[in-house]
Parts: structure tokens; sequence; C-alpha cells
């Protein structure tokens, strides 16, 4: 199979262009962390806080699974095949961590914009997010850092998660007790690969970080908190804007104070998931959520 698909790659390096890549470099960045912490802000904040969680636990668990996936199957990149004829920038290669199978970025994509698809039920917004998906995968192909069957397997994943997110955690999204035994089940199940996995596969670090700051994210929503959705549009958008700016925050500050190391990587986004989802909407309780809001 990869000989097949080396030589889709090495076809593609000879019609591109420079501008056909500057065009897919904006594309991808649809499937990039910060594009999609944007968006998840937005819908958790800003919208639905219920579809936010949704969208939550399925971005988180398909981060997981990709990353073990990669580091089960550890497929190299397509510039690192002895038959690779083209050229990939440095630049590009940077933002292609871990293994090549399957890709993390159409899977996230997939998992979200699909996600939002099965949430709101709106032909529009299925025929966006089909695009957008489309789109993003495409653009992992025609960049060269991913084989055809990487994006497939992506996207089926994607589809995958989504759905199965959907269809049980939707079910018990307001039963407390069930959904932290549920997602510390599968913290758990995770576990073992922190110690195992090595730098290679640092985004399962990130990932294991942000789903694990969610999770005690929930515990003081619960217990101190517990913010309801608001029709009132001006708080929403003052929601969002501050939810940005505590989750902003601690990225860049941590990045600059911690070492580079997967650890402390999990550990700084382990604290952007506490900061935006546990102890913003405890600071500002009594300013933006305040129970009253759900009922204005």
């Amino acid at each position: 199979m990869d000989s097949f698909e080396i030589k889709i790659i090495n076809f593609i390096d000879q019609i591109s262009s420079s501008t056909l890549e500057a065009i897919f470099k904006l594309i991808t960045m649809l499937g990039e962390p910060y594009i999609i912490i944007v968006i998840l802000c937005a819908i958790y904040f800003g919208y639905s806080r219920k579809k936010g969680e949704l969208i939550c636990v399925a971005l988180f668990s398909t981060i997981l699974i990709n990353n073990f996936l990669k580091g089960i199957i550890s497929r190299e990149r397509p510039w690192l095949n002895e038959d690779f004829n083209g050229n990939v920038s440095e630049s590009i290669k940077k933002n292609a961590t871990g293994s090549s199978f399957p890709s993390g970025h159409t899977q996230i994509a997939t998992t979200v914009y699909s996600s939002i698809a099965i949430l709101e039920k709106k032909k529009w917004i299925t025929i966006v997010a089909c695009v957008l998906i489309f789109l993003v995968a495409l653009s992992r192909i025609i960049l060269m850092v991913h084989y055809p069957t990487d994006v497939l397997a992506g996207v089926i994943l994607g589809l995958i998660v989504s759905f199965l997110v959907y269809y049980f955690y939707s079910k018990i999204i307001d039963k407390f007790k069930i959904k932290i035994i549920v997602i510390g089940s599968i913290l758990l199940v995770f576990l073992p690969l922190v110690f195992i996995f090595s730098d290679t596969e640092k985004d399962f670090f990130t990932g294991y970080g942000l789903f694990l700051g969610y999770f005690v994210s929930l515990f003081i929503d619960h217990f101190f908190v517990g913010f309801e959705d608001t029709k009132v549009m001006k708080t929403r958008i003052l929601r969002f804007v501050v939810a940005i700016v505590f989750v902003l925050i601690p990225y860049f500050v941590l990045k600059e104070v911690f070492p580079e190391n997967i650890y402390f990587d999990m550990l700084r986004y382990f604290v952007v998931a506490l900061f935006g989802f546990g102890l913003y909407p405890l600071i500002f309780k009594k300013v933006l959520f305040k129970k009253e809001d759900a009922n204005s």
C-alpha cells in the first residue's frame, strides 16, 4: 500500500506550487488546537453548556485514541519514505508531530465538526461540516504530511467517536456520578501510556492533560458553580471573551516558564483546562454565571 500511496504523494509534489501550499496551510489550520479551542469556548460558554460538554468529551477522547494508535502503529511520515521524491518545508514538518497513522488533524476536525452537525441537526450545518472535514483531510495530503489512508482513517475514527459520544454520553450528561465514573475510567485506561509513551507522541500527553483538567473542572462546577446557559447576548459574548483570556494566559505563560518536556506539556495543558473550565466560572460566579441569567 505504501508504494502506491507514495506515488500519489510524489505526483502531488510535481503539481504543487507555493500558492497551493500557502492556501492549504491556511485550510489545515481548521484542525489546529488553537482554532478548536476557540470554537469550544464559543459553544461551551457562549451557546450551550451541554453541547459544549459533549464536544469536549468527544474531542479529548479522540485525541487519546488517535495518539494511542499512532504510538502502537508507528507509521513513518511520507517524507521519510525512501521512495519519496518531494520536498516538505521545515515549517510544515514542525507542525506534523508524532507518527503518520491516523491523521490527528483530520480526526480532530472530523470529531469536532461532525459533533456540531449531529447536535444541531440542521442541513446547512451538516453541509458546512462535511466541507470543512473534506478540506482539512485534503490539506494533509496536499501538504504531503500524511498518506491518503492516514486521513481516511482519521475521518472514520472521528465519525465513530462523535457518534458514540453523542449516543452514550448524552444519556448520562445530567447524571454527575455516572459521567464522573465514565470519564474517570477512560483516564484510568489510558494512564499506563503516560509512563510507556515517549516524546515521539507528545500530543498524547497534551490530550491527557486537557482531559484530566476538564475532569477536575467538572467537580468544581458541580459543587461550587453549576452555571447554566443564558439568553442574554451580552453575557454570552462576555463569557466567551473572558474564557479565551483565561485559556490563553496560562497557555503562553507556562510555555515560557516550563522546560521542553512531555510531562511539563501535560501539566501545562492540565492547567489550561482547569483555568478555562473550572477556575474561570468559579472566580466569575457572581458576575457572569449568576443563576438568574438563565431566566433573563
